[in-house]
């Protein structure tokens, strides 16, 4: 991930991160549930202490019907925290897999559906395509970089292409994805370098 810190340095900085996403993630469940609950309590609270100390109804009907909405408002709030706990999920299990802000509202709604496990299995499988896409890629690339190479020289060693901006143009003109033409050239670049 970091290649130019030490392994040592490299696990301190992965620690941090891990602590950062933990307690970011508490602190925007524990935020999720004490505003749900706080706007449950303020909209259903009159309601549920009325169900809870009942007052002489009229009929017996009106109690029911009127414990049945609360039962159901009662559900709805459920389902809705619970939502809210998967999307918390997903948004953490795509931080740790390496997405952004953007792309990881981007793919929310995609992922943020039935249960933890499914959305992980999910997340896994679409992380594993990409990662498989984008490395095909890079290797397209690696060998379109490789025409350009001249073979060894008689002395063992390989002379590097004439002009390696023109590569390097090609290779930014070769792609849409910037990041992969970002871990193209720098391929490029690390090769050249060896070369010389």
């Amino acid at each position: 991930m970091f290649e130019d810190l030490t392994e040592e340095q490299q696990q301190e900085v992965q620690a941090e991160i891990d602590r950062r996403v933990t307690a970011a993630v508490k602190t925007a469940s524990k935020n999720t549930t004490d505003k749900i609950t706080r706007e449950f309590n303020e909209k259903y609270g009159d309601l549920i202490a009325q169900a809870q100390n009942p007052q002489p109804q009229p009929a017996q009907n009106d109690a029911d019907e009127q414990i049945r909405k609360l039962q159901e408002q009662l559900d709805n709030q459920q389902k809705a925290l619970a939502q809210a706990q998967l999307e918390q999920f997903v948004e953490k299990k795509l931080f740790s897999a390496g997405y952004g802000e953007e792309q990881i509202s981007s793919l929310l709604p995609m992922f943020a559906v039935g249960s933890p496990d499914d959305a992980a299995t999910k997340i896994d499988a679409f992380t594993s395509i990409q990662t498989s896409a984008i490395d095909a890629a890079l290797q397209k690339q690696k060998e379109e970089l490789a025409l350009g190479v001249t073979p060894p020289s008689s002395n063992g060693g390989s002379v590097p292409p004439k002009n390696i901006e023109d590569q390097l143009s090609g290779i930014y003109k070769s792609t849409d994805d910037p990041h992969l033409a970002d871990a193209s050239a720098v391929q490029l670049l690390f090769n050249n370098a060896q070369q010389e």
